[in-house]
């Protein structure tokens, strides 16, 4: 017969001192179980099963259980999994969620939670960006506009270019070079096309690069006109009409470490295995080639 619930609560929040007290009351001999029962306000039997627990379990039988289910052992082969992937990517645990489903793995977030918990695994966080909402925009096609802008490298202590797609966010090209000048940012759009083809348009801020202070048009410009691609000019002091390119430069400055060789071994990765969660967590490439599939 199962105990009232009013008892059972009373048991429930005694504390493990009181419980031995009355176990200790027990094992002396002196004090009879009514007699204890009574003073406590419980029936003999609630006595009973406190005696009985202890009995089987000793001491530890009079602990309160744990509230939750209780935890499972992490499978060391889903452990492993979890570090290789991470050491390759080094991403949160909701990236490395979704990287998993993809290879077919039926795993909870809360799991994997679990691995970088244990492992101290732990991603480089943006600062949060402006609470002000911007409208979003991106080209339906491939090649349909392509960003590019200079940054400082930190780790060359250069001047690098890139040129990423707007569909896509596949990094079309990235380069080096000593200077950013209008004549290099020619020749490294030059080579971007030789990778990929010529985009319809471009999208530049209004730096002396791509467009000189005052006066005609600079040579990025006529360069463009000559190739039948539009030139596009970001706003004044609007860095978020550009911010594609700017979080791509975010994105090399935060992650590229021990694992890259060099600026092309980055580039690879981050078209072809980093999941990017603008495009649904597909790579860039994946994205690039099944939005051609629908031209």
């Amino acid at each position: 017969m199962s105990k009232p619930k009013k008892v059972m609560a009373m048991y429930v929040n005694w504390t493990p001192k009181l419980r031995r007290y009355i176990i200790n009351q027990w094992k002396l001999g002196i004090t009879p179980v009514s007699e204890i029962a009574r003073n406590r306000g419980v029936p003999r039997r609630t006595i009973y099963y406190l005696i009985e627990k202890y009995k089987r379990y000793g001491y530890d039988g009079l602990e309160p259980k744990p509230k939750g289910r209780k935890k499972e052992a992490l499978n060391p082969a889903f452990v492993q999994l979890i570090d290789d992937e991470w050491h390759k990517h080094k991403c949160g645990s909701h990236k490395m969620w979704m990287r998993l489903r993809s290879m077919g793995f039926n795993v909870s977030e809360r799991k994997i939670q679990e691995v970088f918990n244990e492992k101290g695994f732990r991603t480089n966080r943006r600062d949060r960006p402006s609470q002000i909402k911007f409208v979003k925009y991106e080209r339906q096609k491939p090649n349909e506009l392509w960003h590019t802008d200079w940054a400082e490298c930190p780790f060359t202590k250069q001047h690098i270019i890139a040129f990423i797609d707007d569909c896509s966010r596949v990094l079309i090209h990235a380069e080096y070079f000593a200077q950013a000048t209008a004549e290099n940012s020619i020749l490294a759009f030059k080579n971007a096309i030789a990778r990929f083809g010529k985009p319809d348009a471009i999208l530049t801020d209004n730096g002396t690069q791509f467009t000189p202070a005052r006066g005609d048009k600079g040579t990025f410009t006529l360069f463009c006109e000559g190739e039948g691609i539009k030139h596009i000019l970001g706003r004044v002091h609007h860095p978020q009409t550009n911010g594609k390119i700017e979080r791509w430069f975010g994105t090399y400055k935060q992650e590229y470490d021990e694992r890259f060789s060099c600026l092309y071994d980055f580039i690879k990765y981050y078209n072809e295995d980093r999941l990017h969660q603008g495009i649904g967590y597909l790579t860039p490439l994946e994205k690039y080639k099944s939005a051609k599939l629908l031209i």
